[in-house]
C-alpha cells in the first residue's frame, strides 16, 4: 500500500512539473487537458531524470530520493495553485445525473480496483522478470544505466524502464508497477477530454470506462510491461495533433512532437504512429494551403520535437551496435538477429485476413497470442453504429485514417495484439461517438444500454477472475513468499541460489528468461551464444567449458520442460545440447534439482550445476 500512497504523491508532483512545463509553453490548454497533458508530460520528463542519474554513475537509492525531494519543493510551493488546477481539470469529468450511468461505474470500479489490486502482488509477467524489471535491477546494482553484456534488451528504449527503475529504487516492485497503472489511467482521460468536449459528458465516460476495462489494458495494469505507457502517450500525441488542426497554434504541434518522442522512447513500434502522425499532417499542410516554406516548417517542428525527446535510445543503439533497431531489420543494417521476426504469430497476410481482422481479433485472440490480452466484444458490437452518424463527427478523417493505417501496418509488421493498443483508444472514442448517435434513441436505446451494461458486466467478471489469485496477498492473507512459490516458476530455484551460492557466482542461463528473482549475476545462454559464438569457437565440450570460466561463470541453469526452452534442434556445443548428454558430469557438479513443478499444465526440472568436474 505504501508504494501507491507514494505513487499518487509522486504523480501530484510530476503534475506540477508538466503544469508548469505547459505554461512555459504558452499552451492554451483547458482544465483537463492541463491535468493529463501536464501529468503525461512530467512523467516522461521524471523517466529521463532517472537515466541522467544513470548516466552520471550516480544512480542509487539516495540519488532518487533527491530527485523526488527536488520535484517536491516546488510541489510544496505551488500546493494552492496546483491543486485548484485539479479541481478546475475534475470537475469538467462531473456528471450531471452520475445515478443513471451508477451500473457502469459500479462495474468498472470492480475491474479497476482490482487491477490496482493486483499492482500490491509480486511480479510474475514473463518479460518483466526477463527484462523491464530485471534490467532494472541491474542498472541499480550497478549505480549506471548502459549496455549490459549478453542482454539483447538493454539497449532497447527504456522509458517506462527508467520510471521501474525508479520505483524499485525507492520503494519497490509495487510503485513500478503503479507507474504503468497510472499511464492506463492517463490514456483514459485522454478519451474522456476529447470526447467531453462533443458528446454528452456520460457518454465520454462509457467510451473512456470501455478502453480501461478492456480486458487486455486492464490485464496488463498490474504489470510492469510498457504497453498501456505507450498508449497513453500516442493518444495524447494523436489529441494534441487535433488540437493544433483546430488552433494552428504551433504550441500544440511541439506537444504532439513531445508525446510522439515519448512513445518512441517506450518502443520501436511507435515509429508506426509517428509515421502515420506526419503524414497527416503533411496531409492537413496541403489541405490548408500552407506554403511549401510553411509546411516544411510545421513538419519540421513535429519531426524534430519528436527527434528531441527519443533520439538518445536510437543513437545510442546504433553506436554501440550499428544498428538503431536492434536486434530487428538485420537485413537492412547487417547487425542484429537473422531471425528475429513475428511472421508465426496471427494469420497469414492476405486480403481476405485483412478484411477479417475486426471478427479474427476480437472472437480468435488466441492467435495473436491473447491468451489474457483480448479486446473484449465493446467495438465489434458498438463501432458499426458510427456509421449512422458519420457525417456529424468531428476528425473523422484524421480518426478513421490513424486507426486504418495503424491497424494496415500492425498487420503487414507485427500480429501480436499488445502491439496493437495505441490504436485502441482511437476505437475508444469512435465507440463513443457511435453510442451517441442511438444512446437515446426511442427505438434501439434501451437495447444498446442494455447490450453496454451487459459488456462491462463481462468486464467486470473477467477482472475479477483475472485477479483472483492477488486477492489473498493482497489483503495480507497469504504472503508474498507463498504466493511466488505457486504462482512463479524460477522463484524456488532462485531463493536456492541466491541463499546457497557465493556472493561472487555468476550464473548461466539455459532455456530460462526469468531472472528477476535471481540476487546473484544472471545472463540467459541464448543471449551469451548469440554475442560470443561460443559454440562455434570451440572444438569439444571442455574448451566450452573453459571459455565460460574464463567469462566469468561459475554456475549453470539447465531447464528442462516441454513449456520452456528452445524450439527445435541447437548446435551439437550449445550448453543444453551438452548438458542434454551422457558425458555432462565430466563437466560440471550438481548443486541442487528441482523437480515436476507444474507450470501451464507441463512439467518442469531446473538443475544448477556448478562449473568444474567433481575430480577437480
Amino acid at each position: 500500500m505504501n508504494g501507491i500512497l507514494l505513487g499518487v504523491i509522486i504523480l501530484y508532483l510530476v503534475f506540477n512539473l508538466g503544469r508548469r512545463i505547459l505554461a512555459l509553453l504558452g499552451v492554451s490548454a483547458e482544465e483537463d487537458e492541463t491535468v493529463v497533458f501536464g501529468t503525461a508530460l512530467g512523467l516522461g520528463l521524471l523517466g529521463y531524470a532517472v537515466l541522467v542519474l544513470g548516466l552520471c554513475g550516480i544512480l542509487s537509492r539516495t540519488s532518487l530520493w533527491w530527485l523526488i525531494g527536488f520535484l517536491a519543493v516546488p510541489g510544496v510551493w505551488d500546493f494552492r495553485p496546483a491543486f485548484s488546477a485539479l479541481g478546475k481539470g475534475f470537475s469538467k469529468w462531473k456528471m450531471p445525473s452520475p445515478r443513471k450511468s451508477l451500473v457502469f461505474i459500479s462495474l468498472s470500479a470492480i475491474a479497476v480496483f482490482s487491477a490496482l489490486l493486483g499492482t500490491l502482488a509480486p511480479e510474475i509477467a514473463n518479460d518483466s522478470l526477463c527484462y523491464h524489471l530485471h534490467l532494472p535491477k541491474v542498472f541499480l546494482a550497478s549505480h549506471s544505466i548502459g549496455r549490459i553484456p549478453y542482454e539483447v534488451n538493454s539497449l532497447f528504449p527504456f522509458l517506462m524502464e527508467m520510471l521501474y527503475t525508479l520505483g524499485l529504487g525507492v520503494s519497490g516492485v509495487s510503485l513500478a508497477k503503479f507507474f504503468h497503472f497510472a499511464t492506463g489511467l492517463l490514456g483514459a482521460g485522454g478519451i474522456l477530454l476529447f470526447l467531453r468536449r462533443f458528446v454528452k459528458i456520460e457518454i465520454a465516460w462509457i467510451a473512456a470506462l470501455l478502453f480501461i476495462t478492456m480486458p487486455g489494458i486492464l490485464n496488463q495494469l498490474d504489470t510492469t510491461y510498457v504497453d498501456a505507457g505507450l498508449t497513453c502517450f500516442t493518444i495524447l500525441a494523436l489529441i494534441a495533433f487535433l488540437r493544433w488542426t483546430d488552433t494552428r497554434n504551433m504550441r500544440w504541434m511541439i506537444l504532439s512532437g513531445a508525446f510522439l518522442g515519448l512513445a518512441l522512447s517506450v518502443k520501436y513500434f511507435a515509429v508506426l504512429s509517428f509515421l502515420i502522425v506526419f503524414i497527416l499532417a503533411a496531409f492537413e499542410c496541403r489541405k490548408n494551403g500552407d506554403p511549401l516554406k510553411q509546411a516544411w516548417k510545421i513538419l519540421g517542428l513535429l519531426g524534430g520535437t519528436a527527434f528531441l525527446f527519443s533520439a538518445y535510445w536510437y543513437i545510442r543503439s546504433w553506436i554501440e551496435l550499428g544498428n538503431p533497431v536492434y536486434p530487428y531489420f538485420y537485413s537492412i543494417f547487417k547487425s542484429g538477429d537473422p531471425l528475429m521476426h513475428y511472421d508465426d504469430i496471427g494469420v497469414p497476410k492476405t486480403l481476405l485476413n485483412f478484411l477479417m481482422i475486426p471478427w479474427t481479433l476480437t472472437m480468435h485472440p488466441d492467435k495473436f497470442e491473447g491468451f489474457a490480452v483480448q479486446l473484449g466484444p465493446s467495438y465489434l458490437a458498438f463501432l458499426p453504429a458510427v456509421f449512422f452518424g458519420w457525417r456529424k463527427i468531428p476528425y473523422r478523417g484524421i480518426l478513421a485514417a490513424f486507426a486504418f493505417f495503424y491497424l494496415a501496418g500492425w498487420f503487414l509488421l507485427g500480429q501480436d495484439l499488445r502491439f496493437f493498443f495505441p490504436a485502441v483508444p482511437v476505437l475508444s472514442i469512435l465507440t463513443g461517438f457511435a453510442l451517441a448517435q442511438v444512446w437515446n434513441d426511442a427505438a434501439v436505446g434501451k437495447a444498446v444500454r442494455f447490450l453496454a451494461a451487459g459488456v462491462f458486466l463481462l468486464h467486470a467478471l473477467l477482472a475479477v477472475y483475472h485477479f483472483r489469485r492477488i486477492y489473498p496477498v493482497a489483503f495480507g492473507a497469504e504472503t508474498m513468499d507463498h504466493y511466488l512459490e505457486g504462482m512463479e516458476r524460477s522463484y524456488r530455484i532462485a531463493k536456492f541460489a541466491n541463499e546457497n551460492l557465493a556472493p561472487g557466482a555468476r550464473i548461466l542461463a539455459a532455456d530460462e528468461a526469468h531472472l528477476f528473482y535471481f540476487d546473484r549475476p544472471i545472463s540467459r545462454e541464448v543471449s551469451y551464444a548469440r554475442e560470443t559464438d561460443y559454440y562455434l569457437r570451440a572444438q569439444s565440450p571442455d574448451q566450452v567449458f573453459r571459455s565460460l570460466e574464463q567469462d566469468g561463470f561459475t554456475h549453470i541453469l539447465f531447464v528442462e520442460s516441454p513449456d520452456v526452452g528452445p524450439a527445435g534442434d541447437l548446435e551439437p556445443l550449445r550448453i543444453p545440447q551438452i548438458l542434454s548428454g551422457p558425458e555432462k558430469n565430466a563437466f560440471v557438479k550438481s548443486v541442487y534439482i528441482q523437480r515436476s513443478s507444474r507450470i501451464g499444465g507441463g512439467q518442469i526440472s531446473y538443475s544448477l550445476y556448478e562449473i568444474g568436474s567433481p575430480e577437480k
